[in-house]
């Protein structure tokens, strides 16, 4: 994954159906890695990240609407017109547009100056690793196999161990139980 060029970036919202650690990774799975690969696929994009956010972290939905959503970013391919994009997005994307430079400017708890050359591109270049990552793990594990939730969540944590385990910063980790 290259540095995404900050003047093609856009932004998409997906309303999480279930908040709890096993629908939301069902849903990843079942909607939105296949949605980001349909895009690479097609030549629509060239960078992409997701999180979870909300009102109050960047969802521009009302005060009363409490869910949380998958805010997926990404980068329009050369050569690709914002229509071409607008086009290919199923009708649960909400709210599809173009991200104000300003606010991809800087990355909340990221300090930029640490980075070489205090590139902010650089950020959201690793910003989109940890997402294709993710894709790539959910990839490497068959749609066949009878996997249990709870043993695919393990798996998933063990995988993240490893990367705690290589610098020696423990994680703590929670699982959020339907309620």
């Amino acid at each position: 994954m290259e540095e995404p060029d900050l003047n093609r970036m856009y932004e998409t919202f997906i309303k999480i159906p279930q908040c709890n650690t096993i629908s939301y990774l069902k849903f990843l799975h079942s909607t939105v890695i296949p949605l980001v690969r349909r895009l690479k696929t097609k030549g629509l994009i060239s960078w992409y990240s997701f999180l979870v956010h909300d009102n109050k972290s960047g969802v521009p939905t009302d005060e009363e609407d409490k869910s949380p959503y998958v805010h997926l970013r990404a980068e329009l391919a050369k050569g690709v017109e914002s229509i071409q994009l607008e086009q290919c997005l199923p009708q649960y994307c909400l709210w599809t547009r173009k991200i104000e430079q300003e606010q991809l400017r800087q990355i909340k708890g990221v300090e930029t100056s640490l980075l070489h050359e205090g590139k902010i591109e650089k950020a959201w270049k690793m910003v989109g690793e940890c997402s294709d990552w993710i894709s790539k793990f959910f990839e490497a594990h068959s749609d066949t196999a009878e996997i249990e939730p709870e043993q695919f969540v393990h798996q998933l944590i063990q995988f993240l161990h490893y990367i705690d385990n290589a610098i020696m910063v423990p994680a703590k980790r929670s699982i959020i139980k339907p309620s």
